[in-house]
């Protein structure tokens, strides 16, 4: 399985994971919206001597697959399989497609990529939410006692990288409405780009012609 194999697996899962309807309650008048995520892969180079260009392409999103090195901590196996740089606008989305020469478990890639997903949307793990994300999401509000346990285990925000012990765990899945309420506003408040300007003019085109990149 190639890179190119990693980035249509990674389109799919985003697109399947953040495509859902939302529930709120907004005036007292409760609101279902129908969200809808497409991913668009541009396989066009962004290094000024590859693409023949005088400077580096401007980017809204970079997707980088590495190939990830452990590390011995503690007696165990250390390694980092995902994370991002930014969020919104010109950020770098970074996923490991083999861990210390084998190739990554495809549904551990596709989990990976939904958690980083969310960060480049502007959420934080429960442990380092923000101000607003702890007034909006109390159940997974570390800094507050009443922080519900199973929910934060379950979030797909949550990481091994937790701070309480017993919440440590790269297996959460779910995302509540309120997180995607939060990312639906924080991207219509900092965004730079309409979906229009982010439509490559014949994507198939470039697509074809910088595929051999990935492989």
């Amino acid at each position: 399985m190639g890179r190119l194999q990693y980035a249509e697996a990674f389109k799919k899962s985003i697109e399947e994971y953040y495509s859902r309807n939302i529930s709120y309650v907004e005036n007292n008048i409760s609101i279902t919206e129908i969200v809808k995520t497409e991913v668009i892969l541009d396989f066009t180079p962004t290094i000024p001597e590859v693409a023949g260009e005088s400077k580096p392409r401007e980017f809204f999103a970079k997707l980088i697959l590495f190939d990830c090195v452990s590390t011995i901590k503690n007696n165990k196996k250390d390694y980092v399989p995902g994370f991002t740089k930014r969020a919104i606008n010109a950020f770098e989305m970074n996923l490991a497609v083999s861990l210390d020469g084998k190739l990554s478990d495809m549904n551990e890639f596709e989990n990976v990529s939904q958690h980083e997903a969310g960060h480049s949307a502007g959420l934080n793990h429960p442990w380092e939410l923000n101000e607003i994300e702890q007034d909006l999401l109390p159940e997974i509000n570390q800094k507050s006692e009443s922080f519900n346990f199973k929910i934060v285990l379950d979030n797909i925000m949550n990481s091994m990288d937790n701070d309480v012990i017993e919440l440590k765990s790269n297996s959460g899945s779910k995302i509540l409405d309120k997180q995607f309420q939060f990312m639906i506003n924080n991207i219509n408040d900092k965004k730079r780009y309409s979906p229009q300007q982010l439509i490559s003019s014949d994507p198939e085109k470039e697509r074809s012609q910088n595929i051999n990149s990935l492989k």
